[in-house]
């Protein structure tokens, strides 16, 4: 059960950095006008949150499928 729910989350947390990649554009269009730096900076921000986002769901599912299939302490 444990497993499953970390899984969903990581699915949940991957889906959140999709859906904060794609309306990257629209936000950059929103500060205008800037500057090509900060428009580099800005848009390199939001890309990181989103890479963030997909690394914690990579470490989260690594670590499910890594960890021992032990018995819970309530079922002995």
């Amino acid at each position: 059960m444990a497993s499953t729910l970390a899984y969903v989350a990581a699915g949940a947390i991957a889906l959140w950095g999709v859906a904060h990649v794609l309306p990257t554009r629209r936000v950059v269009v929103g500060f205008e006008p800037l500057s090509t730096d900060n428009r580099r900076v800005l848009v390199q921000e939001w890309l990181a949150e989103a890479v963030t986002m997909w690394g914690i769901a990579a470490v989260v599912v690594t670590m499910s499928r890594a960890s021992p299939k032990t018995r819970s302490p309530c079922r002995q």
